[in-house]
């Protein structure tokens, strides 16, 4: 392509983008460029840009397409010097700023008075007595830890606040909060009702939620902050600057001047949001800086005596650092400039030209030809209310492009979160857009450890003996490093990034692609600053969830919030899943529209939401939803139409494998037979051998029942080679199972089983095997349902929920998609748990909390057989399934209270302030029996335990302890030996005390694990 460059750069600037600019370009002016250029070195000379771009810069270039047309790409750097289609001024006017908007003067008033508010408990004696312990002169008392509060200052100052609303002076308020009683007696502000009581919540919130912790009706009270009974009264040591009361006073006469009694708790709750996470950020910010010079001693915000709002530790020493007054004035004005600074936040979205790229029509007799119609459908939508997009296309049916094309027509300035569930689905994501023409300096992908790149990066640069042109496709685990897309970032918000410099490129470039881990605190106020952090990357983005139906019910929770907070935003959100279930889907529109009610409240106008349905069978459906409308209804409605468009041909034959009699024996047997039968009917010849081979997958809930299922099928099938694939592997084992099964079982219609018939390793197997029969047998559990790119010929279900029986079946017959005579998906009569004589069954994984959850525990009734051929959607939409029905019966019981907390409804109307609640529905709920061991190998091959914790450090205190073995089979298959584990750690270039590390869960205490040398670790008491 040619291109054009204008540099409209100043001071230093210019000379580092003329450095640049004169590597690839040939200079035609004193400021302009030109250039014919690849778009690899386009991308990479942007990148370069980006990394030395200051907020002097601002570099524009043009495409030429023909002699009279050219179009603008991309600017790096500020825009201001350049109009919107990239023409550079003749002149310039200074034209009136539009006034801000009203809610946003009424967040910058709120944070402000909170910030004068925030600190005054630390002029009572609890909190004085504590610093001054710290800094008494003997080295004893000063290395002693601090004395914990037995009632935090935040709780005083609201309650101070509180009094002070009520027309009492400062001196009366401290004399009706000094007894323990009255402390605990301090009302909560969970109504929201006016301005006095949001300022009450961001001040007595700004450090922790309310209480409590763990009670079942989350209704806020003072267990957080109160913690024990005080033995005396609580006294001031000085009285408040009279100037700060007064402005306090004032700040909040002015809130409610501006915006009235009319204002609704949508509109207190949606505005608190915001004027918190800027009071924290302020609060984090003042108090990280060096105390006031001396002349401000006499500043009108002094205090006699000195009253401290902090200490800092110099040369060793604990010593007085701010004065209450200088901190309580200084917070108040940064918490007003980030208010403003927030709401307004607009960073760069994607180029131009990635943006045309990504938009780029599919080919209409296509596989993909669904999606141009999707696509314009969404653009008629654009910079319009928001719009929530349900994207329930098929597996397979390039829903990845999809969203990401969704978020692009639906916003022109394109900035995209992308949150994933698994880890092992982001690297695969980020290639994925890598491929679509996102450059690395327009994307951050957020991923696990240098430990797990590592091992990427050497993946990528390996291959098995078989041609160039056939990379493999693997990608390995990883979660919390962030790479590329790095970008100029306001300056005030370097606090922010001071500590966490990875933090610049997750929030500052266009789109990021990370698990939900990180964007998860948007919607956990009590997670302070991560949660200010990751709604700023949410305020200015839109949000794309992907399988968002792979999230059990209470960390469902969590997503839902994140959702809420993506609607208060005012930001799209598209989430995707071929087995979306209903309750999901109202749930997620649900929390959307209460987002959306609330953004409605600030900006005092109504916004029509609109929900846009896109598959891959029937054409798009824009619903904009009035008050009366049942979306339920719709939904349903439009998955039927999707049910009888599904295409006739049979992929993934499904049969009911049934079980002698209820016992674990009779279990087993029956996979047994199973796996006899399927790979009779589905093996195949392999090349030059004569052979008859297949790949199956035993599907199996549990890791401690996944490892008796191999172990059983190893010593029954001695000809039949066994893998066993779950999450309690040592971290270079599991990478090792991954890329293999990632190289072997891609097999695409140009593939087909070349990988299989040209791999050194399958072909050693064939050759020495005395049977004509080998089947290869992955045992794995629910880490193979979402994020493995697999395709087997055939799998043996074991039953947990209709959701745990379609995604495997989606690995059957996937990437080759051919159409079977004969049933090649077993789905088992029951699962291990009713075999073991268990009343509760389809749990850890599953819905079920009680034996009478389900009308039946027996697959036999539970699936309308009649009307079940094809292993699709169709179990979950469509036909008379009774696991189905049971199962959306439970998801829309274990939401319903749950989601009434996130819409402050139905008497729930604060609980949304109490971390009882983030707790019980976490994204990742804590496990006190997930232990981490690490296994050596010294020089002989010999192997020792490890079990360890992280200090604070980060260092490992390591106790050496001895666990039962059970030695290797001689048929399985994937498995490395320990010797082979540490040499793949030196070649990889980690460390073994890394790569040999793995995490095992524990029941109790009292267990300690068991280590199969074939198949993994499990727990034994």
């Amino acid at each position: 392509m040619y291109i054009t460059l204008i540099s409209a750069c100043e001071k230093r600037a210019l000379k580092r983008t003329r450095a640049v600019l004169d590597s690839y370009a040939l200079r035609i002016g004193d400021r302009a460029w030109q250039t014919l250029i690849t778009l690899e070195g386009l991308q990479e000379m942007r990148a370069l840009l980006r990394r030395t771009a200051t907020r002097q810069t601002a570099v524009a270039c043009y495409r030429h397409y023909g002699n009279r047309n050219a179009k603008l790409l991309w600017v790096v750097g500020s825009r201001r010097p350049f109009g919107p289609t990239g023409h550079y001024p003749a002149g310039t006017q200074t034209r009136r700023r539009r006034e801000t908007p009203l809610w946003i003067r009424a967040s910058c008033l709120l944070a402000q008075a909170g910030g004068l508010g925030h600190d005054w408990g630390k002029s009572g004696d609890i909190f004085a007595n504590k610093l001054a312990a710290a800094v008494k002169p003997s080295s004893k008392a000063a290395k002693a830890a601090p004395v914990r509060d037995a009632v935090r200052h935040e709780w005083i100052s609201m309650g101070l606040l509180q009094k002070l609303h009520q027309g009492q002076d400062l001196e009366a308020a401290w004399a009706a909060l000094q007894s323990h009683t009255r402390l605990c007696e301090v009302p909560l502000p969970y109504r929201m009702r006016d301005g006095q009581e949001a300022l009450h919540y961001i001040v007595g919130t700004h450090h922790k939620l309310f209480g409590p912790i763990d009670a079942p009706n989350f209704k806020p009270n003072s267990d957080q902050h109160v913690r024990e009974k005080l033995g005396k009264t609580v006294n001031p040591v000085a009285a408040l600057p009279e100037p700060l009361i007064n402005e306090a006073r004032k700040l909040m006469g002015r809130l409610n001047t501006l915006v009235g009694p009319e204002a609704s708790p949508d509109f207190w709750r949606g505005l608190s949001t915001f004027s918190r996470v800027a009071l924290i950020l302020a609060d984090h910010e003042v108090s990280s800086r060096e105390g006031p010079t001396p002349s401000a001693k006499n500043a009108p915000y002094a205090m006699q005596p000195a009253v401290w709002a902090n200490t800092d530790s110099v040369n060793g020493q604990i010593v007085y650092k701010q004065p209450l007054g200088w901190h309580l004035h200084e917070v108040s004005r940064v918490a007003a400039d980030r208010a403003y600074q927030i709401a307004t936040l607009r960073l760069p979205g994607l180029s131009g030209e990635t943006v045309e790229r990504i938009l780029s029509p599919s080919h209409p007799d296509g596989p993909f030809a669904w999606q141009n119609p999707a696509r314009e459908a969404a653009r008629q939508l654009a910079e319009r209310d928001p719009v929530l997009v349900l994207n329930i296309a098929a597996t397979g049916s390039g829903k990845t492009k999809m969203n990401l094309q969704m978020a692009c027509a639906l916003n022109p300035r394109s900035r995209v979160a992308i949150a994933l569930n698994l880890r092992t689905l982001t690297l695969q994501t980020g290639a994925a857009l890598r491929a679509f023409g996102i450059g690395d300096d327009e994307m951050a992908v957020v991923i696990g450890d240098q430990v797990t790149k590592k091992l990427h990066d050497w993946q990528m640069t390996t291959t098995f003996d078989v041609p160039d042109d056939d990379d493999p496709n693997a990608t390995p685990d990883y979660e919390y490093v962030s790479i590329g897309g790095e970008v100029e970032l306001p300056s005030w918000m370097d606090h922010v990034l001071k500590k966490r410099p990875r933090w610049r490129s997750v929030l500052s470039a266009p789109v990021l692609v990370s698990t939900i881990d990180f964007l998860i605190n948007a919607g956990e106020p009590g997670r302070q600053g991560n949660h200010v952090a990751a709604l700023l990357r949410l305020i200015d983005s839109d949000l794309i969830l992907d399988e968002i139906d792979s999230y059990d019910p209470e960390p469902l929770v969590a997503v839902l919030r994140l959702i809420q907070m993506a609607g208060l935003c005012r930001r799209n959100v598209i989430c995707s899943s071929a087995t979306l279930a209903a309750p999901v889907a109202h749930a997620i529109q649900k929390a959307f529209m209460s987002g959306l009610k609330m953004r409605a409240a600030l900006e005092q106008r109504e916004i029509n939401p609109v929900i846009l349905l896109v598959n891959d069978q029937v054409p798009p459906m824009t619903v904009t939803l009035a008050p009366s409308q049942d979306f339920h209804s719709i939904y349903k409605d439009y998955t039927q139409r999707l049910v009888d468009a599904l295409p006739k041909r049979v992929c993934r034959w499904a049969y009911l494998q049934r079980i002698a009699n209820r016992s674990l024996d009779s279990w087993l047997t029956g996979i047994l037979h199973a796996v006899e039968r399927l790979h009779h009917e589905h093996s195949w010849v392999f090349k030059g051998s004569g052979k008859r081979v297949s790949f199956g997958l035993v599907r199996i809930a549990n890791i401690s029942t996944a490892i008796r299922v191999a172990d059983f099928l190893s010593n029954r099938l001695p000809h039949a080679r066994i893998a066993c694939y779950h999450s309690q592997e040592i971290i270079v084992q599991r990478f090792h199972k991954e890329r293999r099964l990632d190289w072997l079982l891609t097999r695409k219609p140009d593939l087909g089983n070349k990988r299989i018939e040209d791999d050194v390793e399958i072909n050693q197997i064939i050759d020495l095997a005395a049977e004509n029969d080998v089947p290869f047998i992955v045992v794995a559990t629910p880490v193979e349902e979402v994020g493995r790119d697999h395709d087997f010929d055939w799998g043996i279900l074991e039953p947990s929920s209709t959701h745990a029986l379609i995604q495997p079946g989606g690995r059957i017959n996937r990437h080759r998609n051919q159409p079977v005579q004969q049933p090649n998906i077993a789905i088992l009569q029951f699962n291990a748990r009713y075999a073991k004589k268990e009343t509760v069954v389809f749990c850890k994984p599953g819905l079920q909390k009680k034996s009478n959850d389900y009308t039946s525990l027996d697959l036999a009734e539970l699936l309308d057989w009649d009307n079940l051929k094809s292993l699709d959607s169709r179990i979950r939409f469509g036909g008379n399934h009774v696991m189905a029905q049971c199962d959306d019966k439970l998801l829309m019981e274990q939401l319903k209270n749950p989601l009434s907390v996130i819409c402050s409804e139905g008497g729930y109307s604060g609980s949304w302030m109490t971390e009882g609640f983030y707790r019980k529905y976490s994204l990742r709920p804590s496990d006190q029996f997930l232990e981490d061991w690490q296994m050596q190998v010294n020089s002989d091959g010999h192997e020792s335990f490890y079990w360890y914790k992280v200090t604070r450090e980060g260092k490992k205190d390591m106790t050496r302890r001895d666990i039962d073995t059970i030695p290797r089979k001689h048929n399985d298959w994937l498995v490395l030996s320990p010797i082979e584990m540490k040499m793949m750690c030196d070649e990889v270039g980690i460390s073994p005390d890394d790569g040999l590390s793995f995490k095992v869960r524990m029941k109790d205490i009292t267990q300690k694990p068991k280590w199969h040398q074939s198949f993994g670790f499990l727990s034994e008491t």
